[in-house]
């Protein structure tokens, strides 16, 4: 019966330090008959050189490969899987079903003895096979491989994994020995297949075994007796040199292998690299693998069905009842898979084994056989690799590149790069599998397990050496086989290779039955896999890697859990596609192997994704599902995201308190859409053994949250500085971690920038010139060496390179003088002692040659930190404005002198602060750029605490360091206008503040300061006008203020009207670009930065309507404004504001008022406004819409439409109907029947006129009407082509054009006014030439040539009284006393002309003036650039800047040094007094418990419900639990010492005496020092 409870073994620690050499002890025996000496050297070298037997047991260890969904335990002794240990070819990784008993490595050989006798040697690993075992081995241990050390850390548990962490933290990784430090690499480095530090698999193990101690042909073994003479049966590897060694002389490289990428993430890779150590040629050599599946689990082994298809040479297995151990409940058993993969090579027998066109083709030879090698490429073709040219395969012996993150430096044997392929470079003999001369797989045997009586030697020989034979398959049974490749010739260091996979799928049709393998689609799985094996094999095993792993922190909380995570995955880079990092996905489970979320099927239904809880990506435009599969043809898509951006922390909500979660924070790549490849995630890897001990990868965590204390106080991080900061971002401490904030510290943010750092970051600073020290370099350069950094000068016209000997140390030796190199820009190493320096090729140090101004002449820039030179320094540490002093008398002592004064900055060849063109004497270097910040805990400002330094996230990334529990975001402003904040801080101007960059002509520079404008009474500064220098002819009664500097801009005004501005000003600062500040070209003497403008929300006003208490205005443009005189406050209506009541914001040109509605004459019809809703007049917009049927008139932009008038004047007859006069239609009549629920009811009359109205005029729809009057019964209607007058009570028309008997001198009548009947009712028309008194038909006409208005143009009138009739004209206005005026108004009349300069009013610069009108006693006169309030005759208010007006314009800014921002942060607590009034928030849960929790963990890998357990919740930090029966009987005592955040204290159900409880109610008491509470809770089992 097969052997199935076998214990782990035990590791021993022991270690033995071997010792290569040998001494007088360990002298190799003269004769080989002695056997008293042999056995002297034997028991020597067992002691110091080779293990012993404990030392070997020690050495022999186990681990685990869980890189993908397969999970199995291994030993470093060729054996794979363990019988009844878990996990044993696991799969998926987890879920504890297991798919093997064992498998392992096997080699064997025919040998000839010491007598000449035929014999098998065979070497294999497993532990239990039904064979009997001979006794020549470690204490009868089973088994022939043992492992070397060397090769893993002798005081840990495991075998070496590339992905073993440092949990000891002694710098190396775990598993790792000591020895594979590099002292080149200053790390400890994996020994990769193809390079130090180099992995192609994202995991991969690594031990050495060899077959030393079979001594069943070595009878040199102490524990045995024997002759003196060597037996005819006796056979050593390395005689006659060494007559200890036993076995056949094998050491053996084993290698594993997993990707997690999708498609290969259900296979598993095994390479054996075998060397013939020995001194004999082997010449019948076999290598083997010997497998026992077990599909369905460790006791579900005597059904299993298999097939072999020949077509690949693959064994696959499933279980025939498809029902598995209980452990599988009721998941169907799938397919495992197992393939002879890779087989040695034969390269003596002349023969193509592989048929791949080369023969005896050889990993050993020295020789590119395949010619698939590639040298560096040579791009300048200068016989030699150079920095930046592919070095492709040349990599070295090393196997690593420049291209390589472990990269460290050429090799030190040269081979890097030399042209020549060397061992180890990649596609070349060992690192290259094409060229093994692979003769196959030449052996396969299947049988029913069953024990045998056989030696192991001859079982396993005889095995071995069996052809292929796939006719002993036994059905429905307990199966083993062998896979064999042989026979070869193995002379002594020849090595070989062999490798193995293991492949699994999932057996979709559940069918049953030998007969399964035959459906395609049910082995579809299993053959993907075996076709992306195949794919990973060609490569030379290498395949496409995850970026690296995320070290990830879980913090519990109360039903959350908070995730964050560092970012050294978006550094890594793909052995294939370099740095393809695209994003994170996160995920959580109750299970350890995540399978309760492999939820993402493929088309047929087989689960191979999970599905994350979140996922973070680049905002790269790559999103949705990848264009390519994950396993062909399976429908199968990886979401890439929804370009979300990264982020590095995760809060999971709405959690169960009390239960255990699992997560796992994995980052994926971009794949490649061009080369097909999908994208890789990193694998989430979590283990736990039989007694529930789990252990974890850095990107997973385990965590539970829970509720806090009852008296918790969260903790806060505060802002307290009060001083406010020029950087106008955002700055936000977000509490990551609740647990490690500290309490009571105070924190300060401090950036770094490039305006403050005493650099010269534009460059035009200048320190003096040392003239003694210019160089005179023969015929190619002069030198220039200055005593500051600067580069080496050279004439522009000479290219040829300068040839200098006996550079040591960078200083060289030229012309007499010594010359030092500071800092080569681009050119040869230093390390050579002749070197050839090209123009620009290095920097030189600074001389520091004392300043003589009698020989230097003038200081330049560096004045030192006065800010000036000798000539104009004070004596006190100020500066005079005239020269007071000479060059060189130094008045304010501040001349650098290297003895007498090394402190000095005057002439110190470097910048200070205060000298020109630096920092902020620099203003080109005001525009700071903000390189990184700091946060520093600054509690003790003696003792600094540094908490995160140079943190360059500063545009809302989150990348930034956790520290102390605390991520600080900050979103950094650009510098730009803030133009939310611009306005004016105090007055009523309503002028809208515009800005930007200068850019007329020369563009100018942003600079991050703020402005102010302050307006006063007289004149306080004066501006330059471009074109003269002077400044003092350009008053200003205002000022331009920078905030940060408090110092006065200069500034360039434009429309500068007797020191003031107006709304077409525009004002720029600007600096000189020279010291004497004189200049009158922008962008040569003067340098802009921002200008200022101003536009008024009015524009040009066409019509006014007087309100009680201020006026209703209309624009031309920009709709309709309400101003209150009483509020000084202002309502503007435009079309979009009004939600498209305004019909248009175009040509309003006229407001009546009707019975209690406005009506709003606008370009594309009539609008009505009730003060408080906009309404339409459906009829009217019907009949404006049909008239104008070509418009594209939009809500959106109604500014944009066709220009037309659709109405444009409107009046009211004694009646009550509306009169509207249109641009092209004639005149339109409402009676609105008074209501205006409907318009529907309304009466609509058109009136076009009659065929011909006059001579002169054929109708009216021919004209333009600009106004109508309604009088009497009389429509006077103004157009471009005279006065009509419509009687629309008789129906007669008259036409008054332009006429010479008439009077009137112009047909284009603007407005029309009626005076009062007291002063004779007459009509005023406003004219284009002149104002027009209309006496019966005739008129009387005023213009400007009579020295009466300022200009003809009359486009308003307002009669105020008999002494003030105003005028509204093109130029100013004009008022007329008509006290006196004659019946005829041809006499009597006294004019005001307000066209010139007139006071302190600027309405006289205000141009067309078509409205006036008055309110409450105040007049309002409406311009072209706005609204004017006449408050007196002398006294305006033009809503424009008045004395003590101030504007501030503001800009966006990056931080800076300038911004120290203060926190304090105060730690999670508990408060006492909450404690005490809350107690009684303490509480059971589940509450009734009925049997289980939701919480209660089910054992991993055993039977039974597991531990029961309920909480008591919102406990406070300290306190005693009683629980007590209904009799007062005391069941358990539990104290609760926890943090303020974990307020839960759980119970497992059982009493003082460690028994179960019985069902019932029970009583807790909870005590602190200072409270208690009592309460009630249920048990129902």
């Amino acid at each position: 019966m097969k052997h199935k409870n076998i214990l782990f073994l035990a590791f021993v620690t022991l270690f033995t330090v071997l010792n290569a050499g040998t001494n007088d002890k360990n002298q190799v025996p003269e004769s080989k008959t002695d056997r008293v000496a042999w056995l002297k050297y034997y028991n020597s070298l067992e002691r110091s050189q080779h293990m012993s037997k404990a030392a070997a047991l020690s050495d022999r260890k186990a681990g685990t490969h869980n890189g993908n969904r397969v999970r199995t335990l291994f030993y470093n002794y060729g054996s794979i899987g363990r019988p009844n240990t878990e996990p044993s070819m696991e799969w998926p990784i987890g879920s504890g079903r297991g798919y093997a008993f064992e498998f392992g490595v096997i080699a064997g050989a025919r040998i000839k003895t010491y007598g000449g006798q035929n014999d098998i040697i065979v070497s294999d690993g497993l532990t239990v096979a039904g064979v009997r075992y001979d006794n020549s081995g470690f204490d009868n241990n089973p088994g022939d491989w043992q492992p070397l050390p060397g090769f893993h850390d002798p005081f840990q548990s495991s075998i070496a994994m590339s992905d073993a962490i440092d949990e000891n933290r002694d710098s190396k990784p775990d598993s790792w020995p000591g020895n594979w430090y590099n002292l080149s690499f200053q790390d400890y480095m994996w020994p990769g297949e193809y390079g130090l530090g180099v992995t192609t698999a994202d995991q991969e193990s690594y031990y050495v075994m060899d077959d030393f101690y079979i001594k069943s042909h070595n009878t040199y073994w102490p524990q045995q007796g024997w002759s003196d003479t060597l037996k005819d049966d006796e056979f050593y590897p390395g005689f006659p040199v060494d007559t200890v060694r036993g076995g056949l002389g094998l050491q053996v490289e084993s290698r594993g292998y997993q990707w997690i990428a999708t498609r290969a993430q259900n296979v598993i890779f095994f390479v054996y690299e075998l060397k013939n150590v020995g001194l004999d040629t082997l010449d019948n050599m076999y290598f083997g693998m010997y497998g026992d599946p077990h599909v369905g689990g460790a006791s579900d082994y005597n059904d299993d069905d298999a097939y072999f298809d020949t077509f690949i040479d693959i064994v696959y297995g499933w279980d025939d009842d498809a029902v598995g151990d209980p452990v599988f409940g009721t998941t169907i058993p799938g397919f495992f898979g197992y393939k002879f993969l890779e087989s040695p090579g034969e390269p003596r027998d002349g023969i193509d084994n592989d048929a791949d066109g080369m023969v005896d083709e050889s990993m050993q030879d020295g020789i590119d056989n395949d010619g698939d090698w590639e040298a560096y490429s040579d791009w300048n073709l200068n016989g030699e690799w150079d920095p930046g040219e592919p070095v492709n395969d040349d990599l070295g012996t090393d196997g690593v590149g420049p291209d390589d993150v472990q990269y460290v430096g050429p090799d030190d044997d040269g081979t890097e790069a030399s042209g020549m392929p060397d061992p180890g470079e990649p596609n070349f003999d060992e690192k290259d599998l094409d060229e093994a001369d692979q003769i196959g797989l030449t052996g396969f045997i299947v049988n029913t397990y069953s024990s045998s009586t056989e030696t192991e030697d001859y079982y396993y020989s005889s095995r071995l050496t069996a052809p292929i034979d796939t006719s002993a398959f036994t059905q429905n049974a307990d199966n083993i086989f062998m896979y064999s490749s042989g026979p070869i010739k193995m002379a002594p260091n020849d090595v070989r290779r062999f490798s193995i996979a293991m492949l699994y799928g999932y057996n979709s049709n559940a069918a049953s039955g030998e007969t399964v393998y035959e459906d395609p689609h049910n082995i579809r799985d299993l053959y993907a896999t075996a076709e992306i094996m195949q794919e990973i094999y060609d490569a030379g095993y290498r395949f496409v890697k995850p970026p690296n792993k995320p070290r990830l922190t879980a913090v519990p909380g109360n039903g959350q859990v908070t995730l964050y995570w560092d970012e050294g995955a978006e550094r890594s880079r793909d052995p294939l596609y370099g740095k393809d990092f695209e994003g994170y996905a996160i995920y959580r489970a109750t299970d350890c192997g995540f399978n309760e979320s492999l939820v993402i099927t493929d088309t047929y239904g087989s689960p191979y994704l999970w599905n994350p809880i979140a996922k973070f990506d680049l905002k790269n435009g790559i999103s949705g599902p990848h264009p390519v599969e994950q396993i062909k043809n399976s429908g199968l898509h990886y979401d890439m995201g929804a370009n979300t951006g990264l982020v590095h922390s995760y809060v999971d909500k709405n959690l169960v308190n009390g239960q255990r979660y699992f997560y796992a924070i994995c980052a994926y790549d971009s794949g490649s859409a061009v080369d097909t490849i999908p994208p890789t995630e990193t694998a989430k890897t979590i283990q736990e053994d039989f007694s529930g001990n789990v252990s974890l990868d850095v990107n997973t965590a385990m965590v539970t949250p829970q509720a806090p204390s009852v008296g918790f106080i969260a903790p806060q991080i505060t802002f307290v500085s009060d001083e406010e900061m020029p950087g106008t971002g955002v700055i936000e401490f977000k509490i990551i971690d609740p647990t490690l904030v500290p309490d009571n510290r105070t924190l300060e943010v401090r950036f770094v920038d490039s305006g403050m750092d005493l650099v010269d970051n534009d460059e035009d600073w200048e320190t003096y010139v040392d003239t003694d020290l210019i160089r005179d370099n023969g015929i190619y350069v002069d030198m220039v060496i200055p005593p500051s950094v600067d580069t080496i000068s050279y004439s522009s016209s000479i290219t040829e390179m300068v040839l200098v000997k006996g550079v040591v140390g960078g200083v060289f030796e030229h012309s007499g003088f010594q010359w030092k190199i500071k800092t080569w820009l681009d050119g040869p190493s230093l390390l050579t002692d002749t070197v050839y320096i090209y123009p620009d090729a290095f920097v030189i140090e600074p001389t520091m040659d004392i300043w003589d101004p009698a020989i230097d002449g003038s200081v330049n820039d560096d004045v030192g930190s006065d800010g000036c030179a000798d000539e104009y320094e004070d004596g006190s540490g100020g500066c005079s404005e005239l020269a007071v002093a000479a060059p060189g008398s130094d008045p304010n002592g501040d001349n650098w002198d290297p003895l007498s004064n090394p402190n000095g900055t005057e002439a110190n060849g470097k910048p200070d602060t205060g000298e020109p063109d630096i920092d902020m004497n620099d203003f080109q270097e005001l525009v700071r750029e903000t390189k990184s910040f700091s946060v520093i805990d600054i509690t003790d400002p003696l003792n600094e605490i540094p908490i995160m330094d140079d943190q360059v996230g500063i545009h809302g990334e989150d990348f930034n360091q956790i520290s102390t529990g605390l991520q600080v975001f900050v979103e950094n402003d650009t510098l730009k206008l803030d133009d939310e904040r611009i306005g004016w801080s105090t007055g009523d101007c309503i002028w809208r503040p515009t800005a930007r960059v200068y850019t007329s002509g020369t563009q100018g520079i942003a600079i991050p300061l703020d402005y102010r404008l302050e307006f006063f009474e007289t004149v306080v500064d004066t501006s330059l006008k471009l074109g003269v220098w002077t400044r003092t002819q350009f008053p200003m009664a205002y000022s331009v203020t920078e905030v940060q500097t408090g110092m006065r801009s200069n500034v360039i005004v434009t429309s500068n009207v007797d020191s003031s501005i107006q709304a077409s000003s525009k004002i720029t600062p600007f600096y000189y670009s020279s010291e004497d500040r004189i200049g009158t070209e922008i962008g040569v003497d003067l340098l802009p930065t921002w200008e200022f403008a101003f536009t008024t929300p009015l524009g040009n006003i066409e019509s006014m309507l007087p309100l009680s208490n201020g006026v209703m205005i209309g624009t031309s443009t920009r709709g309709l404004a309400v101003y209150n005189q009483d509020s000084k406050g202002w309502k503007f209506w435009t079309n979009a504001s009004s939600g498209g009541g305004l019909i248009s914001n175009v040509a309003i040109k006229d407001i009546k008022y009707h019975e209690g509605h406005y009506w709003i004459a606008t370009s594309h019809g009539v609008s009505l406004y009730d003060g408080e809703i906009w309404k339409h007049h459906q009829r009217l917009e019907v009949i404006f819409d049909d008239w104008e049927p070509d418009k594209s008139a939009t809500l959106e932009e109604p500014q944009a439409t066709k220009s037309y008038a659709a109405c444009t004047a409107i009046d009211v007859d004694a009646e009550g109907a509306v009169w509207i006069a249109t641009g092209k239609h004639g005149l339109i009549r409402v009676n609105t029947r008074g209501t205006y629920l409907t318009s529907y009811d309304d009466e609509i009359d058109f009136f076009t006129g009659p065929d011909s109205l006059s001579e002169y005029l054929e109708q009216l729809t021919d004209t333009e009407v600009n106004d109508l009057k309604v009088v009497d019964n009389t429509v006077w209607i103004g157009t471009n082509k005279g006065l009509i007058a419509y009687n629309y009570v008789d129906s007669v028309w008259t036409h008054y054009p332009k006429d010479n008997l008439n009077g009137l001198l112009n047909d284009d009548i603007f407005t029309i006014d009626k005076l009062p009947e007291s002063m004779g009712g007459n009509l005023v028309l406003g004219t284009a030439k002149g104002v027009a008194f209309m006496v019966d038909d005739a008129f009387t006409v005023y213009f400007k040539s009579d020295s009466t208005l300022p200009d003809n143009k009359v486009y308003s009138l307002y009669y105020n009284s008999p002494s003030e009739y105003f005028l509204g004209t093109g130029s100013g206005f004009a008022v007329l006393d008509l006290s006196n005026a004659s019946a005829d108004f041809s006499s009597g009349i006294t004019f005001g002309q307000y066209g010139a300069s007139w006071g302190d009013a600027t309405i006289y610069t205000d141009k067309n003036i078509k409205a006036i009108t008055f309110s409450d006693g105040l007049g309002y006169f409406g311009t072209e650039n706005g609204l004017e309030q006449r408050i007196s005759e002398n006294q305006w208010n033009t809503f424009g800047p008045q004395p003590g007006d101030v504007l501030e314009i503001f800009t966006r800014k990056e931080f800076s040094s300038l911004d120290n921002h203060i926190y304090e942060t105060s730690s999670g607590k508990e408060d006492a007094a909450k404690v005490i009034n809350n107690l009684e928030a303490v509480s059971v849960v589940p509450n009734p418990y009925v049997a289980t929790a939701i919480w209660e963990q089910k054992p991993y890998l055993q039977s039974g419900r597991g531990e029961r357990k309920i909480f008591f919740i919102n406990l406070p930090m300290e306190c005693t639990i009683r629980i007590y029966t209904m009799a007062g009987e005391l069941v358990r005592k539990l104290e609760h010492n926890e943090s303020v955040f974990n307020g839960a204290e759980s119970w497992d159900l059982l009493n003082l005496d460690n028994l179960e409880i019985a069902y019932g109610v029970y009583i807790y008491h909870i005590e602190t020092d200072n409270a208690e509470t009592i309460g009630k809770f249920a048990v129902i089992k």
